[in-house]
């Protein structure tokens, strides 16, 4: 049986400098982050039960904590493509080399609450798809 599988972590609050203008980027703001990590087969972890054979989404976390810390953005675009390429980077804090093999792709979708806009405006919301080609698989 052939299999494929993703992961989803959903709605990780951070409080980011985030915002075009100085003012907007002076007070964190509430940023809400989903990653959907997409695997070409699924993790041996199903069969197993260990975490060694899957992501350690635990350790993801504390990366992305991490990148985000002390930093400031001023779009969302570039906030999602440096967290896909930083994450891709630095997966090996994470996932084990198998596990790392098995991932096709990161989907990053950033949430930006009540952005300051002359509007009844929710959130703006962008979505970044980064596809890792097998070239970049041994890295």
């Amino acid at each position: 049986m052939e299999t494929s599988a993703t992961l989803t972590l959903q709605t990780l609050r951070l409080w980011l400098s985030l915002g075009w203008t100085d003012a907007e980027r002076a007070q964190k703001q509430p940023v809400d982050l989903d990653l959907t990590w997409c695997f070409s087969a699924a993790p041996s972890a199903c069969e197993t039960d260990n975490l060694e054979d899957t992501l350690c989404y635990h350790r993801c976390l504390e990366v992305i904590q991490t990148i985000c810390q002390d930093r400031s953005f001023r779009l969302v675009e570039h906030l999602a493509a440096t967290l896909a390429d930083r994450l891709w980077k630095q997966a090996s804090s994470f996932a084990s080399p198998t596990v790392q093999a098995r991932i096709q792709g990161l989907v990053i979708t950033v949430h930006k609450l009540k952005p300051p806009v002359n509007a009844p405006l929710a959130e703006a919301i962008f979505r970044y798809e980064a596809h890792f080609s097998q070239r970049y698989h041994g890295q």
